[in-house]
Formats: C-alpha cells, sequence, structure tokens
C-alpha cells in the first residue's frame, strides 16, 4: 500500500513538473508569435498604409483618392486587430 501511494506521489510531481513545462513552452510559443506579429506584419501594414496615404494625396482623381483614404482605415483596423491578438496572447 504504502509503494502504491509513493508511485503515485511521483506520479503527480510528474505531471506537476510536465504541466510547467508545458505552460513555459506555450507562454515562450506565444511570446515569439507576438514578436513576429508586431515586428513584421504590423510594421509592413503600417508602411504600406503611409505609402497609401502619400500617394492619396498626390492624386487629382477625388474618388480614387478616397478609395485609397478608405483603403489606409482599412489597413489602420487590421493593425488594431492584430494588437489586440497580440494582447490576448501575452495575457493567456
Amino acid at each position: 500500500m504504502a509503494h502504491a501511494l509513493g508511485r503515485q506521489a511521483n506520479m503527480s510531481g510528474a505531471l506537476a513538473r510536465f504541466e510547467a513545462v508545458t505552460d513555459e513552452a506555450r507562454a515562450l510559443h506565444h511570446e515569439r508569435i507576438c514578436r513576429e506579429l508586431q515586428d513584421g506584419a504590423i510594421q509592413r501594414l503600417f508602411a504600406v498604409g503611409l505609402d497609401l496615404q502619400s500617394s492619396a494625396q498626390r492624386i487629382d482623381d477625388e474618388g480614387f483618392a478616397q478609395r485609397l483614404q478608405d483603403n489606409v482605415a482599412d489597413i489602420d483596423q487590421v493593425i488594431s486587430d492584430l494588437r489586440t491578438c497580440i494582447l490576448g496572447l501575452r495575457h493567456s
């Protein structure tokens, strides 16, 4: 009986260590994803948005310039959505 209780305690300890390692790995993975999104996707989207804004200011066709500005607004929303996702990953 004591031997069985000892094995159960060892298994419980091993399970707790496994869960701790898994949680740490998950947190590191989430942080890596967040960095990649922040350093890659968001910066590229921001650059595209700036380029579109600059182009919209140089175009004489008001309808087309407005379409570009609307696209810039869409890009800004995507950036905001990505930042929200990043916050969610960092807090999970």
